[in-house]
């Protein structure tokens, strides 16, 4: 609504379906617990390994100012020469490049990793951040409006975001995190997202709201 001069009651958002593996909360957390590595603390991206994504960013925090922490990078490399010659020539070992993964490994990624990190610059409605609510990950991500400030909510009660993807705020955030610093209650923002995938994106909801959808404009 802040977004568009449409009335509300004409408006109806509708979010990707996801399917939530691990039901309820409690139940992904012992699974979680089964699979997070305890001595490194570690940083999921996923998506093409492009500008748009923000790759620069994330490869300039690593390896610039080193990142104490591992970077983990799932998806396709883009077309951008400038980024796939850095990927090249990384000789960081904090930084692992895994390509495209199948779904049951990228699965394996998500239960593993303690955050999940989204520098992109543009998105519509990004599957990979729904997803990683339904692994109950903290987010960071870069803020666009109507994307992630909707799904990670105003009062950043489901994730932390940057605006223009400052680094100097990205660079404060992770070390932050690294060094056991943060003011952040990631606990409580992983619990958020998770209910808030339950309540508004898990595919049976999605399925009873399109119904619901459909059954009122026939009406």
């Amino acid at each position: 609504i802040k977004y568009t001069k449409w009335k509300k009651e004409n408006l109806f958002l509708i979010t990707n379906p996801v399917e939530v593996i691990y039901k309820p909360y409690n139940f992904l957390l012992k699974q979680r617990n089964k699979h997070i590595l305890k001595d490194e603390i570690t940083f999921l991206f996923v998506g093409v390994l492009d500008k748009r994504k923000g790759l620069d960013v994330l490869l300039e925090l690593w390896i610039k100012y080193q990142i104490d922490a591992k970077l983990i990078l799932c998806g396709p490399r883009g077309k951008d020469n400038d980024i796939n010659a850095l990927l090249d020539n990384v000789d960081d070992t904090t930084i692992i490049e895994l390509g495209p993964l199948g779904r049951e490994e990228i699965k394996n990624q998500y239960l593993t990793a303690d955050f999940f990190i989204f520098p992109s610059r543009r998105e519509g409605l990004p599957n990979v951040i729904l997803e990683a609510m339904s692994f109950g990950l903290p987010i960071i991500s870069n803020n666009i409006p109507g994307v992630t400030d909707y799904l990670l909510g105003a009062k950043k009660e489901r994730g932390i975001i940057v605006n223009n993807n400052d680094i100097k705020i990205w660079l404060e955030i992770i070390n932050n995190i690294v060094n056991l610093e943060n003011s952040y209650n990631f606990t409580s923002m992983s619990e958020n997202a998770y209910e808030w995938i339950m309540d508004n994106s898990e595919a049976k909801v999605v399925s009873q709201k399109i119904e619901k959808l459909y059954t009122k404009r026939i009406k």
